[in-house]
């Protein structure tokens, strides 16, 4: 570790190891928190999340609801039915004809997912959340071992092979195969593009690009609906989500590897590669990144040897102090990661469950539903628009609606079918749209207010948005309330993840953020469930919004974040944060207040800001 392009660390004095304290962090220091190459690879990695949303939410296209007719073993015109009668004997249908005008051919009427083989129809969104659960994990511990670019390829050509088979396949089962392995792939591709973004940006910057990093997630499921406008065939609509990932095997030419993992493992000369490349490019001159390299190794080295009880040389444990090395007194106060961190991240990782059912629960609340025309006149024609009234072809203004699935569903109570269709779509869009501006405006509060503020504000104003939403009687209310709700889901997501972030050492928010992230798949295979049994949308809206008052006890459970405290001076509230902590995790002999006031030497100009880009 202490060798990098032949040079060594001397006897280990108190001259070299000085030398070292003062510039640790080889890559920052090397190509700066922020310049061309960073924004050129994290935009590049960016549109992993365009197919990633895609994927997520294809299913709303590639299996909606239809309806269908019995045509074997005898013809029989009432609509959606399972039964039909031959010869005075009750049987079940074995073939349909379904209704093809607004799609072509679905999952459902390819393989004849109805009666009693629809359940056959869910199982493959909870197999899709369940893959990227496993995907996170598997593709995490890959990129620990191997790199952060070789399981992002490995998951690029995963995720187009595996999206392309999905769409060939001829059986069922093998179809559900095909989305699990693309689901692995995803879930690979998501956890192995963020970790190369953070590790190549500045921390100054982290978590301002984790909130942009999100911008193309909603992009992506925004687009959808126009791709599923314009395919209307299952199998052209898969090809069309995959093939865009053809562009993403380029990253194997403009991707580097983490130069903080090759350094981790000892590839200092593949390292010091990287960094001179990406010097050149943010135009950073007169740094000698072999000796920022090598006295980043030596630091590691000195500081690997006291961890061991062990000193190196001359180089003692007040000498590297003295230094200049800068104190981290939040991971020195309360450890890396200890009974207190895991049981706050824990608790704010369940602002997870209504993100990913708010996100999804358009699917149960504004389905396909039957509908016939009932005023000026009545028609029996299927899903009507125009009627014929004495010889004359007139607008239709109410209808009757099919409740055999849904007793209530946002299309029938206020009418969205016809010329106003596209209402129903708005709704999403401006879901999406809401999220998007959440991140930005309640990140802002957060470097201003603190975190534990914003993420209350945002937890209450989904709660009571949520509870507007089933309450409102006119739809242009509802929509308010969808973009309020959308705001509030925005504030929770990057309010939460950044106090686990600044609570958690450095060596366990990878793990961290993989994690985190679990509570999202459950909740959109738990989504499922409550629309089983919340038939009516008003009851489903209530239902995934009152769990939201559980986490009101936010109050009282979860702790300001301490990293944000010291770097607004509040040094006070910040020892009383990081006592508790040590107490919880039952670390003893540390003098806090010592530990913030040489972290605070250091940090007096640096302020821990969520949003510094702005």
């Amino acid at each position: 570790t202490a060798e990098v392009n032949g040079k060594h660390v001397a006897n280990g004095n108190k001259e070299e190891i000085a030398a070292s304290g003062d510039e640790v962090d080889a890559v920052q220091e090397a190509i700066g928190n922020l310049g061309k190459w960073q924004i050129f690879v994290c935009l590049a990695i960016s549109l992993v999340k365009f197919p990633i949303a895609w994927h997520q939410l294809a299913i709303v296209f590639m299996a909606p609801h239809q309806n269908y007719n019995c045509t074997a073993p005898a013809r029989d015109e009432t609509s959606d039915q399972c039964m039909v009668n031959v010869n005075g004997t009750v049987t079940e249908c074995t073939e349909w004809e379904y209704d093809r005008s607004t799609f072509t051919e679905t999952i459902i009427s390819q393989w004849n997912l109805v009666c009693s083989r629809t359940h056959y129809a869910n199982i493959q969104q909870s197999i899709l959340m369940f893959g990227v659960l496993l995907g996170n994990v598997i593709f995490g511990n890959l990129a620990d071992r191997y790199g952060r670019k070789m399981p992002l390829m490995v998951s690029v050509v995963l995720q187009l092979i595996s999206g392309i088979g999905c769409a060939i396949v001829p059986w069922f089962p093998a179809l559900l195969l095909m989305k699990l392995i693309s689901a692995l792939a995803t879930g690979g591709t998501m956890v192995t593009s963020y970790v190369i973004c953070m590790e190549i940006v500045g921390t100054k910057w982290r978590a301002a690009i984790t909130v942009l990093y999100q911008i193309p997630f909603s992009l992506g499921h925004m687009s959808l609906a126009g791709l599923g406008y314009f395919f209307r065939h299952w199998q052209h609509l898969q090809i069309a989500i995959t093939l865009p990932s053809i562009i993403l095997l380029s990253y194997w030419w403009i991707v580097p590897e983490s130069p903080r993992w090759l350094l981790a493992f000892g590839k200092q000369r593949a390292a010091c590669k990287v960094l001179q490349k990406a010097a050149n490019i943010n135009k950073i001159k007169n740094k000698d990144i072999p000796e920022l390299v090598r006295q980043h190794c030596l630091h590691q080295f000195c500081c690997t040897a006291e961890v061991n009880g062990k000193h190196v040389a001359n180089g003692n444990k007040e000498e590297i102090a003295a230094s200049g090395d800068e104190v981290d007194a939040v991971q020195e106060a309360i450890g890396n990661l200890g009974k207190w961190q895991i049981f706050v991240c824990l608790a704010i990782s369940l602002v997870k469950f209504p993100i990913a059912w708010h996100q999804l629960a358009i699917v149960f609340m504004a389905p396909h539903q039957n509908y016939n025309c009932t005023a000026p006149a009545r028609d029996e024609t299927s899903d009507q628009c125009m009627v014929n009234v004495n010889g004359t072809v007139t607008e239709c203004t109410e209808w009757e609606y099919d409740r055999s699935t849904f007793t209530e569903t946002i299309i029938s109570q206020w009418n969205l079918v016809c010329s106003r269709t596209h209402y129903a779509n708005i709704q999403q869009s401006i879901l999406m749209f809401g999220v998007l501006l959440g991140n930005v405006i309640f990140g802002n509060l957060a470097d201003r207010y603190g975190r534990k503020m914003p993420l209350m504000v945002s937890v209450v104003l989904q709660l009571i948005s949520g509870i507007g939403c089933a309450i409102v009687p006119w739809f242009p209310a509802l929509l308010l309330m969808k973009l309020i709700s959308a705001l509030a889901t925005g504030g929770t997501m990057v309010t939460s993840y950044v106090i686990c972030m600044e609570i958690v050492g450095t060596k366990w928010r990878a793990a961290i953020t993989v994690l985190y992230q679990i509570p999202f798949s459950l909740g959109h295979m738990s989504l499922a469930g409550l629309g089983y049994f919340f038939r009516h949308w008003q009851h489903l809206q209530i239902a995934i919004t009152l769990p939201s008052i559980i986490l009101l006890s936010y109050w009282w459970i979860v702790p300001e974040s301490p990293r944000w405290l010291l770097a607004f001076g509040k040094q006070r509230a910040a020892c009383k944060v990081l006592q508790k902590a040590a107490n919880i995790n039952k670390i003893k002999n540390k003098d806090i207040p010592e530990l913030v006031r040489q972290h605070c030497l250091h940090q007096v100009k640096n302020k821990d800001k969520l949003f510094h880009s702005f």
